[in-house]
């Protein structure tokens, strides 16, 4: 089986763990005979819904003319994956526009999406979908597992110089996380953290400032967000010197350039040299007519990695995360943590219940929060047990709507060499 990619990525999930041969070259596409098919990822059709150019000027800026008209004659199966990516209501009218103007029939149509998105999605939610096939991957357990067997012990051995409580990884910004990290910065709580706080914006096409900051959170988060707001202006000259936020440290091993990889020498340190994560997982505020509005979620590397590294966790993403862990085997910390947060539908009301918690935990005498995580390790045993199992396992992993696809699975090579995933994952 071949697919056709214009734009192939190194780390393409389908390479790795789909016996489906990619490639981006248009004219082998064209001469093969066996079964082939053509793929897209949904964020590089998107801008339809951003631009008021026809079509055929989005598209033929994407796709040659040649392309889009073997695509209509021939009339290949199509994949969109956005398996490592949110899908809103925006990139699905999008989808679709694409679909009618080159003149697909839905049958012939897969959406790729990752397990926790499209299991949660209910295609029910956006009716339009139905018509659809839909293609399911746990990619980010699969992901952590490969790391896991590969580097084995290794995983535990990287570690900063310094020790502190709470893990606070913020890389790419967004309203939500400055609610977090400013009012942590307020409650002098990230002297306690290993953290970090970027102001890399892919939602919008703003430079984020600190002026940016306030109006955004005043825009997600209404009169809840004053407080921090208030707290932003007033010390705004401190505060904007010292953005970026950085985790300072003088071994050369972490400082590395490669800052979008998730499994290098300094993720893992920073995992080893925390006893609890604050996981602020990709979550965008929504409008209630978005697609993804209050339950729908998306578990990504974040999780996954934290439970790879044996680590307890608080996790911020929609309400009802937790409950969705639960479903799939995971246990989490209650009562040790407390998890009330998870049932909590306004956002504001959310955060500050993790903030409160959060404090809690900052409070406690050394000897009462050893004996706490004493108790959470036997839960993140566990739970590394279930993340090695079912992404180990292809049946909980995939849920597959077509027999073409499943019979092309592969499992996980338990004998994938070192070399080989240090290379994959710019491990050095």
């Amino acid at each position: 089986m071949l697919l056709y990619k214009h734009n192939t990525k190194p780390y393409d999930f389908l390479n790795r763990y789909l016996n489906i041969r990619i490639t981006n070259s248009f004219e082998e596409f064209k001469e093969y005979s066996g079964e082939k098919f053509f793929m897209v990822t949904i964020f590089d059709i998107w801008l339809s819904n951003n631009t008021d150019n026809k079509l055929d000027i989005i598209w033929e800026t994407i796709f040659s003319e040649e392309l889009i008209q073997e695509l209509r004659t021939k009339k290949y199966p199509i994949i969109f994956e956005n398996a490592s990516e949110w899908c809103t209501k925006s990139n699905f009218d999008a989808l679709e526009n694409f679909c009618n103007y080159i003149g697909f029939s839905p049958n012939d149509v897969y959406i790729c999406l990752a397990n926790s998105l499209s299991v949660n999605l209910s295609i029910n939610l956006y009716p339009t979908l139905k018509k659809y096939n839909f293609l399911s991957v746990e990619r980010f357990a699969f992901d952590a597992v490969q790391v896991g067997y590969t580097m084995g012990d290794l995983l535990y051995k990287f570690k900063f110089d310094s020790k502190k409580r709470f893990l606070f990884l913020n890389r790419r910004y967004s309203s939500e996380r400055a609610f977090l990290y400013f009012n942590f910065h307020k409650l002098n709580l990230l002297d306690n953290m290993h953290s970090t706080f970027g102001l890399d914006n892919i939602y919008d096409d703003n430079i984020v400032t600190l002026d940016y900051v306030t109006k955004d959170i005043e825009r997600t988060h209404n009169i809840s967000g004053q407080e921090v707001v208030d707290y932003i202006k007033m010390n705004n000259n401190q505060l904007e010197s010292s953005l970026p936020h950085k985790i300072k440290t003088n071994n050369p091993i972490y400082n590395t350039k490669k800052i979008a990889c998730i499994y290098t020498f300094w993720n893992l340190a920073a995992h080893n040299s925390t006893d609890i994560n604050i996981i602020t997982e990709t979550f965008r505020y929504c409008k209630d007519t978005d697609i993804h509005h209050k339950t729908i979620f998306f578990i990504t590397e974040k999780t996954y990695r934290t439970i790879l590294m044996k680590q307890p966790f608080i996790l911020f993403s929609n309400p009802y995360a937790l409950k969705y862990l639960k479903d799939a085997g995971y246990k989490t910390f209650s009562p040790f943590i407390d998890e009330s947060y998870d049932n909590i539908e306004n956002l504001a009301d959310r955060q500050n219940a993790i903030i409160n918690e959060v404090q809690r935990l900052n409070s406690m005498e050394e000897s009462e929060f050893n004996e706490l995580l004493k108790n959470c390790k036997v839960i993140a045993e566990h739970n590394y047990n279930n993340l090695m199992e079912r992404a180990s396992n292809k049946h909980h992993n995939t849920a597959w709507t077509n027999d073409r696809f499943r019979d092309h699975l592969l499992d996980i090579d338990k004998t994938l060499k070192p070399a080989n995933i240090i290379n994959l994952y710019n491990v050095y």
